[in-house]
């Protein structure tokens, strides 16, 4: 996995590097502008006789910007340096960076220029093929003003491309929040670790295509396990999805009992129950209400069907029966709450499940609403896996669904700490964290799920997996990786505007093939 770093935490790397382990900040500085030139130089080939502008802050990106802008030089570029401020707000690295910056001026004319925003705003200069956003670094917060904003929306009107050092100016390099005005990159170059504002909120789609380039922090800091956010890549996935031996058989590939469903919702209850089986449990046994049995045994064949007592309203009765008792204690993993509605009754019989059953669960919509019955403190006995999205997330944590977008990572770190319970945020990006405090983001999917029914294949997949041995934390971001790649398996076949829950279903058997294979 990648590791992945909000801005205080980028801070406290290059603080402890050049603090702990003697590296100057102006190497760090220089291995991150050289590093971003080699990059620009092979995306954007050939760049020799190219007009490039660089728009520079008065910050250490824009340092960072004045290392790019001689090295492109130095490589045929005619480059143009625009500068947001004076020359004399430069503080520190970024202002000895400009000194060398200013030097090579004078002895590169032809192909090196300083101006200032004003003058470049008003000049009829040539189109650039390039512009480099290097206006804000990772330190920014709030919303531009000024000059920088004038700047960026200067740089968004040019009909070029931008490429962004470090995070896109206007974004805000942990929660990916753009208050304001934002830089529209084709390309951000980031350095060290990838930051957390680059996956979320507005950070995604402005931030175009990442890399993140290697600019020197020593391992021991990179992998310090105070930093403890992932990027999930593909590798994790295949490494973490358990061999079938030859002496398999149904009740020893994971036994998975679903509860799901209620008159009106058979469909979530038929989406999540064949996403356990393509997961590849061996043996899946659906609960539901009596009164839609003659629909789900039209719809389902593959799983055991198990009708319970209904209530008159077509849910659960309160009281489980014993042939479900009997169930808990058989299954490896308990699947509840798709489809299975909010009645009294049903609360009530969610809640005498929850009394029963001791053993590994998935806890999914419609029975997310019991749980503050059940209490939200930590306690190791439930080894639950939780997976709402953020309306269902706000009675849970007290926040408006509004302000758990805004800082979808560190909430979801905090609930999971709280409760002990792995802790799936659907969404975008979807994030998984951990008891310990670990958190997965998700580095697959598409917009085209957002469609009725994707949930429910996605809980389906991650008691699965949970049934066939895997922990809870890996079941939970395997499945969520493997769900978002089916979804844009769809997209391929489909497009993103008609996908459907089904679609996403029918190509998980392919993404978790995908995910066997090897290479």
């Amino acid at each position: 996995m990648q590791t992945v770093v909000s801005a205080h935490e980028m801070r406290w790397c290059d603080e402890t590097a050049i603090r702990s382990f003697g590296v100057p900040g102006l190497l760090l500085m220089d291995r991150a502008g050289t590093g971003a030139s080699h990059v620009l130089l092979t995306r954007y080939a050939p760049l020799t006789d190219r007009a490039v502008t660089v728009v520079c802050g008065s910050g250490n990106n824009a340092g960072d910007g004045f290392v790019v802008a001689r090295v492109l030089a130095h490589h045929g570029a005619h480059v143009q340096v625009v500068l947001c401020v004076p020359p004399a707000r430069l503080k520190g690295d970024a202002a000895a960076q400009f000194r060398m910056l200013r030097r090579e001026e004078r002895t590169n004319v032809d192909r090196l220029k300083i101006v200032a925003l004003r003058s470049a705003m008003t000049s009829d200069s040539p189109q650039p093929a390039l512009v480099v956003d290097a206006v804000f670094g990772t330190g920014f917060t709030g919303r531009p003003s000024g000059a920088h904003a004038r700047a960026i929306e200067w740089m968004n009107r040019l009909h070029a491309p931008i490429a962004s050092l470090d995070v896109p100016s206007g974004v805000d390099a942990t929660t990916g929040l753009a208050r304001g005005v934002a830089v529209r990159s084709a390309l951000t170059i980031t350095f060290g670790m990838l930051k957390t504002g680059l996956l979320l909120n507005a950070g995604r789609p402005s931030a175009g295509h990442v890399v993140c380039i290697d600019i020197g922090i020593p391992r021991a800091i990179t992998g310090d396990r105070r930093l403890a956010t992932r990027l999930i890549e593909r590798g994790d996935v295949r490494l973490e999805l358990p061999a079938r031996p030859h002496h398999v058989h149904k009740y020893s590939a994971g036994k998975v009992l679903v509860i799901a469903g209620s008159r009106g919702y058979t469909g979530a209850a038929t989406l999540t129950t064949m996403s356990a089986l393509r997961s590849g449990a061996g043996a899946v046994v659906l609960a539901y209400p009596d009164a839609v049995h003659a629909v789900l045994a039209k719809k389902l064949t593959e799983p055991i069907l198990l009708p319970v007592p209904s209530d008159s309203n077509g849910g659960y009765a309160s009281q489980p029966s014993k042939e479900l008792i009997d169930r808990l204690a058989w299954a490896d993993v308990l699947l509840i709450g798709p489809g299975i509605g909010r009645s009294p009754e049903t609360a009530q019989f969610v809640q005498a499940v929850f009394d029963v059953y001791r053993g590994p669960a998935v806890i999914d919509a419609d029975a997310l609403h019991v749980l503050p019955s059940v209490g939200l403190t930590r306690n190791k006995r439930r080894d639950w896996i939780v997976t709402p999205h953020s309306g269902e997330f706000s009675p849970l944590v007290g926040l408006p669904p509004s302000s758990i977008e805004e800082d979808r990572v560190e909430v979801t770190r905090a609930f999971a700490r709280r409760t002990a319970w792995t802790t799936v945020l659907k969404g975008s990006p979807t994030c998984t964290a951990e008891a310990n405090g670990t958190v997965t983001i998700n580095s697959t999917g598409n917009p085209g799920m957002a469609t009725v029914g994707s949930g429910d294949v996605l809980a389906g997949l991650v008691a699965g997996f949970r049934a066939q041995g895997m922990t809870s934390a890996a079941a939970a971001w395997s499945g969520v990786y493997i769900h978002g790649r089916g979804g844009d398996l769809a997209r391929e076949r489909l497009g993103e505007r008609s996908l459907l829950a089904g679609d996403i279903l029918d190509s998980i058997p392919h993404a978790v093939h995908e995910m066997e294979m090897r290479g």
